[in-house]
């Protein structure tokens, strides 16, 4: 939480719970509403590094509510990316021991393989071929769906 790591020990608890609620909101709308009070609070209070910090990336921390909501609990969280690569991360000494980039990479993947037999599937998978694709500009400037 970059934010928090911007205020002084006394004030993190707080802090924590009230970035946590912009988070869990309902809507996007009542989540910019609590971002907002918890921004006018941290210049109020001087904190102005810290009202930076939440006020710049908030955009990109509230995109999940572009997902159908089942989605949300998924997108929440860096966890996701996270976990995986502390399995593989656990083998990569044994990794290094390999003469050929190969069998290093034949090792990360089997772990992958392996460690994606306990992924919980996704809410409501049906709702993924509603989620619009990202559109982004080739060096000719035509506009084309990623993906």
């Amino acid at each position: 939480m970059n934010v928090i790591d911007k205020l002084p020990k006394a004030e993190q608890l707080e802090a924590t719970t009230r970035v946590r609620a912009i988070w869990q909101a309902e809507s996007e709308s009542a989540a910019r509403k609590l971002a907002a009070a918890l921004i006018a609070d941290f210049r109020r209070a001087g904190y102005e590094r810290a009202a930076d910090c939440l006020a710049d990336d908030l955009d990109r921390c509230l995109t999940f509510y572009q997902f159908p909501e089942p989605h949300w609990s998924h997108l929440r969280t860096s966890n996701v990316i996270e976990s995986p690569f502390a399995g593989v991360r656990l083998r990569t000494n044994a990794a290094k021991r390999f003469k050929k980039t190969r069998s290093g990479v034949y090792l990360v993947h089997q772990v992958l393989l392996r460690l994606s037999q306990t992924w919980r599937r996704l809410k409501a998978a049906h709702l993924c071929g509603q989620v619009p694709l990202p559109v982004s500009k080739t060096k000719s400037g035509r506009k084309t769906n990623a993906g």
